[in-house]
């Protein structure tokens, strides 16, 4: 009996049959098969960890004792149906249990049991062929039991694909991926769920050699419900092109393009316009002409924005040694609450010059900027500024912050870190001072970025001057290097300035450093006469990296820096110590020691931190060992957190 299917099924039947058959005109060397193991891999691992700790607070003093034990097991597949450049298949399994336990003297004990459950797919149907298809699908579960406390089943699934056709007139591919979140308080009924969605489209397209487009176009909606609660729902369509062209076959004038619209509707409404032009002369004689031009426009339910932007810059080379260029810069920004004018003229010189016995740099800074604003006093929300916290001193960009206001965020917006746990602020006069805390979650020269309100003053006017200058001389090899800098900025034609915080300052650095081989080290003195924040900083810093006999390498860092804050007349002071030393005690087996040192002092400040780790490794065929012990000792303003632990794990691979 003949099967009758609708023409739409028949010319997908049609449209794969000829997929396959161009798939395997070529391909010689391979069997074809229903179905043929190319792959298979895995590993079974065991995880352990001790660990004593003391906790002292101003109402609490406990000591805790902990344990944890890990087991997991892994298998990773890798298959073809019929014929690789048919359709390649990846399968990976995991399974994960974990149980821990926490015995307190004060507080009741804490027991945990985490079961993790995992299952990846992906497979390729006809790789490297005209028209490819990808696909994948990812669900996963955690279990987790908090002994007294509480039942959470999270359950996760993603899914998705893309389409890729590649063609030499006009590349393209689409996209598609669908994620779904269920987080369950088996105890209580109460259910988190988060969807996400994403469809986006490229294409690229090249009319010769000196050209290149490319458009992306994408939609992500996304929605998260919590029990009893309408729940957040946002829809972000996005559209990008990017163009750059060459007019001439040795690449001298040069057009660029970034067009970039989006509209964002939901819990937080935005439209967006951007787009940045640049054009580029590449002259005789070493002279190169740069224009661009920027234009942004926001709208979101209480704010609009629009700022257009020109700038153009004139640059010169004289062989290698010389380098100086001069630019004008002139920015029109209107906003809901007020508009301002920005205008920036200045120029730049640069001088390397190598001498008998090294080199020798000199360096000149110029901006004289005009800035005007039209509007009454107001309340204004800065979003999303971003910062790098180091060590030092590192104020917040405007006056008069609302402190309680200040959310710090990482980079992708999903974690909001905590005060006096991950960060502290500082007053600092009219400003607000940031510091990182050692121990929380942002790392070491992390960057962050900052939402706040502030008040902004009414009408004012000024131009403000920056000059700055710098020399640094280099001898013997790179032996000895001294430098200095120089920066004065002031500020003239003032109007209706007496409610606006004007930085002068006058900041110099003086600087010496040495350097033999895998040692170096200097010495550094800072005197900052900012009307703001003034200071005087002295840091002495030094570094050693180093092996013996290609067995031990050894990696040492130190540094210490003493600020003194001459209107508050105090001294703060940083000392940090890290090291690591890794000794490879046979082909298959090491140790590795590393651990650090720091101390605060200052209002505020003080800190006592130390980290140490002892780590033994060890492979014997496909079997890996490691022991290790670890310690962590933090002393801040007589909060202390200490603890003792030794870990284990052994793993084997196949």
């Amino acid at each position: 009996m003949n099967k009758h299917y609708p023409l739409k099924t028949r010319l997908i039947i049609l449209f794969f049959t000829l997929l396959a058959a161009n798939a395997f005109a070529q391909q010689t060397g391979v069997t074809p098969a229903f179905w043929r193991l190319t792959g298979f891999s895995g590993e079974v691992k065991l995880t352990g960890l001790y660990r004593e700790q003391v906790i002292k607070r101003d109402y609490l003093s406990d000591t805790v004792k902990s344990s944890l034990i890990t087991g997991s097991i892994k298998l990773n597949t890798n298959s073809y149906f019929w014929h690789p450049n048919f359709m390649l298949l990846d399968v990976g399994i995991e399974y994960s249990p974990e149980q821990s336990k926490d015995d307190y003297r004060v507080i009741p004990d804490l027991g945990e049991t985490r079961t993790l459950s995992k299952l990846d797919v992906r497979t390729v149907f006809f790789q490297n062929k005209i028209i490819s298809l990808s696909a994948y699908y990812n669900i996963s579960q955690i279990f987790c039991n908090r002994e007294n406390l509480s039942n959470l089943r999270t359950d996760n699934r993603v899914f998705g694909g893309s389409l890729y056709f590649r063609n030499s007139f006009l590349p393209m591919s689409v996209s598609y991926q669908q994620g779904h979140t269920e987080l369950h308080e088996l105890g209580t009924g109460r259910i988190f769920k988060y969807d996400n969605n994403l469809l986006e489209g490229r294409a690229n397209k090249s009319f010769g050699h000196l050209d290149r487009h490319e458009f992306s176009i994408s939609r992500n909606e996304f929605k998260r419900i919590e029990q009893e609660t309408d729940g957040i729902k946002n829809d972000v369509i996005d559209a990008i092109l990017t163009d750059e062209i060459y007019f001439d076959r040795n690449q001298r004038y040069r057009f660029s393009s970034y067009i970039h619209g989006s509209d964002r509707k939901g819990y937080d409404t935005l439209k967006r316009f951007q787009t940045y032009e640049t054009m580029l002369f590449r002259l005789p004689a070493h002279f190169e002409v740069l224009g661009s031009y920027a234009y942004l426009n926001d709208e979101r339910r209480l704010f609009d924005f629009n700022q257009q932007t020109e700038r153009i810059m004139l640059s010169h080379r004289l062989f290698e040694s010389l380098r100086s260029d001069v630019y004008f810069e002139n920015a029109n920004i209107k906003q809901t609450l007020f508009d301002q004018i920005e205008q920036r003229k200045g120029g730049d010189l640069f001088y390397d010059k190598k001498i008998p016995t090294g080199q020798l740099s000199l360096g000149y800074h110029y901006l004289l900027q005009h800035q005007e604003k039209m509007g009454d006093e107001n309340l204004v929300q800065a979003y999303r500024e971003e910062y790098i916290l180091s060590v030092g001193i590192i104020l917040l960009k405007q006056p008069y912050i609302n402190q309680s206001t200040v959310m710090v965020w990482d980079a992708t917006g999903t974690t909001l870190y905590q005060l006096n746990f991950d960060y502290i602020l500082v007053p600092r006069g009219d400003y607000i001072e940031i510091q990182r805390m050692p121990g929380g979650q942002i790392p070491v020269n992390g960057t962050v970025y900052i939402d706040y309100t502030y008040v902004i003053p009414g009408s004012y006017q000024y131009d403000l001057s920056n000059e700055s200058w710098s020399a640094s001389l280099t001898l013997f090899k790179r032996f000895l290097n001294i430098y200095y800098r120089n920066t004065h900025q002031d500020y003239r034609n003032l109007k209706k300035t007496d409610f606006i915080v004007l930085n002068y300052y006058t900041q110099s650095t003086y600087g010496c450093r040495l350097e033999y081989k895998g040692a170096s080290g200097g010495v550094e003195y800072e005197d900052n006469t900012s009307v703001i924040l003034p200071y005087k900083l002295t840091r002495y810093f030094a570094a050693l990296q180093g092996s013996l006999n290609q067995r031990v390498l050894v990696s040492l860092n130190g540094n210490y820096s003493d600020y003194h804050l001459v209107n508050d007349n105090i001294n703060q002071q940083y000392a940090d110590v890290s090291g690591q030393v890794v000794i490879s005690l046979t082909n298959r087996s090491k140790l590795n020691i590393d651990g650090g040192f720091r101390q605060q002092r200052g209002r505020g400040i003080d800190l006592d931190l130390l980290n140490a780790r002892a780590e033994y490794t060890l492979q014997v065929r496909q079997l890996y060992f490691s022991l290790g012990v670890q310690a962590f000792r933090r002393n801040l303003m007589e909060q202390i957190d200490n603890y003792n632990g030794a870990f284990f794990s052994i793993t084997r691979r196949f």
